[in-house]
C-alpha cells in the first residue's frame, strides 16, 4: 500500500516502526529514524492523511498541556510493525517458534496495554450512555503534562470531565494485582487539578489486592473494574 501511495516507502516504514516500538513524540520518532523534526513532521502528516497514523492531544484540563503524540490507528498495523516487520529474516527462515517465544511473548503485555486502555475508554462511554457513572461526562481521553511540584512529566491513562466533575482512570494489563501504590499514585496526580468532585476508576486484568478492595469499599468515589459486565 505504501509503495502505491508514497515515493519513499522505506522511510515511511521506518517512521511507522519507530512508533510501533515505543516512539510517540515527534522528537523521539525523528531521532529513531535519523531525520530532522521538520522533515519527519511532513512524512507523519502524509501518514495521517493515509489514515495509518493519528495525532493525539491530551484532554484539556485546567492544567493544560499542548504536547501531542502520534499513534498507529489500526491494531493490526501496530502488531505487524512491532513484531513482524523487524523479524522478517527469522520468519522467512521458518523460525516462527523463535519469534513467538523470544520476540512476541515477552512484549505482549506491553503491546496489549494500549489496546486495553482503548477498551476501557469504550467501556466508560457505554456506562456514560447508560447513566451508570457518578455524572455524565462530556469529554474523555488521556492526559499528560508537566508536574511543577516534582518537575517531571506525568501521564494519566483516562480522564473524563464535565464542569467541576472529573474521573481519573488507571488501566493495568499485567499479571500482578493492583496494589495501594497504584491507587495512591493516581490520587497524587489528581492533586494537580482543581476540580470540586473527583472520582477514581481502576481497571485491572488481574484484580486487586485485598487492601485496595477494602479501601474502595469504604470510599464512595473509587470504582474497581476487573471484568466488563
Amino acid at each position: 500500500m505504501l509503495r502505491q501511495e508514497v515515493r519513499e516507502p522505506a522511510l515511511y516504514n521506518s517512521i511507522i516502526e519507530a512508533i510501533a516500538t515505543g516512539g510517540s513524540k515527534l522528537n523521539e520518532i525523528s531521532t529513531k529514524v535519523g531525520i530532522d523534526t521538520d522533515k519527519c513532521s511532513k512524512y507523519i502528516s502524509t501518514l495521517i492523511d493515509l489514515k495509518i497514523l493519528e495525532k493525539v492531544t491530551p484532554v484539556e484540563l485546567k492544567a493544560k498541556s499542548r504536547k501531542s503524540i502520534y499513534k498507529i490507528k489500526d491494531n493490526f498495523f501496530r502488531f505487524w510493525y512491532r513484531f513482524v516487520f523487524n523479524n522478517k529474516t527469522l520468519i522467512e527462515q521458518g523460525l516462527l517458534d523463535e519469534v513467538i517465544e523470544n520476540k512476541i511473548k515477552s512484549s505482549m503485555n506491553n503491546f496489549l496495554g494500549l489496546v486495553y486502555e482503548e477498551i476501557c475508554i469504550d467501556y466508560l462511554k457505554i456506562l456514560n450512555k447508560n447513566k451508570k457513572l457518578p455524572f455524565i461526562f462530556e469529554e474523555i481521553g488521556k492526559w499528560w503534562g508537566n508536574n511543577p511540584y516534582k518537575r517531571r512529566e506525568e501521564e494519566i491513562d483516562i480522564v473524563a470531565i464535565n464542569n467541576d466533575n472529573i474521573i481519573f482512570g488507571e488501566c493495568k494489563w499485567q499479571n500482578q494485582k493492583i496494589d495501594m501504590a497504584v491507587l495512591n499514585d493516581l490520587i497524587e496526580k489528581s492533586a494537580l487539578f482543581d476540580y470540586q468532585n473527583k472520582y477514581y476508576i481502576l481497571f485491572s486484568k488481574s484484580g486487586f489486592t485485598s487492601e485496595v478492595a477494602n479501601f474502595a469499599s469504604y470510599s464512595n468515589n473509587i470504582i474497581l473494574v476487573e471484568n466488563f459486565d
